[in-house]
């Protein structure tokens, strides 16, 4: 992905040096680990409550229930809850459409074959327009992402009693901070953005199994 220098941002396509593998340690041990997925079962549980209340009161109140979007806000929660203690989506909210057409957007658009890929040639002309939409995309998260980061950044410096988070982002400045790690806030958030994407794949599976389960209980 060529868009804001991602491919020469992620550990995907870094050379074998010192930034590749203080990312490869930090993947490793706080992203993509067992014991991180683990730790978000509580979480998990919480959102698929939220979705079965959901639907249930719909179902109560004979209202039309989208599966579609409804899961679709599910797994964007459970992972932004993931990676910074927040939902970004809300449930029959108008508010929240722009979050989930920007999110929804961007991964339909990196999804999407670029003849650009096969034919270097086409890549300054863009023909599909894919890098554009995705710049734009990408644009539109980063924003919500630095409001993120500076926000946490801010309550950690004001006081050493910070409320602490047990969240993706708070892993990450802990691991900066007792490694002295030279990685930008720059590189941060082309980390936390496949961070989003690794676990919506991941959790859209497991949420999968949790739907499953639950609906076959209830029935």
């Amino acid at each position: 992905m060529a868009a804001y220098d991602h491919s020469k941002k992620s550990m995907a396509w870094l050379p074998v040096a010192g930034q590749w593998r203080n990312l490869r340690k930090l993947c490793k041990e706080q992203m993509f680990s067992l014991h991180r997925l683990d730790a978000s079962k509580g979480l998990r549980q919480e959102k698929m409550k939220k979705l079965y209340n959901y639907v249930h009161d719909c179902c109560i109140s004979d209202q039309v229930v989208d599966i579609g979007d409804a899961v679709f806000i599910t797994s964007l929660n459970l992972i932004s809850a993931t990676l910074f203690s927040t939902d970004f989506a809300q449930f029959n909210s108008d508010s929240s459409q722009e979050m989930k057409d920007i999110v929804r957007r961007l991964l339909e658009n990196v999804a999407i074959p670029n003849l650009a890929d096969f034919f270097p040639v086409l890549k300054f002309i863009d023909p599909q327009g894919i890098l554009r939409k995705t710049k734009s995309y990408i644009s539109k998260v980063f924003v919500i992402f630095d409001d993120l980061i500076d926000q946490r950044l801010q309550s950690r410096s004001e006081s050493l009693d910070h409320p602490v988070r047990n969240d993706l982002l708070e892993a990450i400045l802990n691991h900066i901070q007792a490694s002295e790690s030279e990685l930008t806030l720059d590189v941060l958030k082309h980390l936390l953005l496949v961070g989003k994407t690794k676990f919506y794949s991941t959790q859209i599976s497991i949420l999968h199994k949790y739907l499953k389960n639950q609906f076959t209980v209830s029935l």
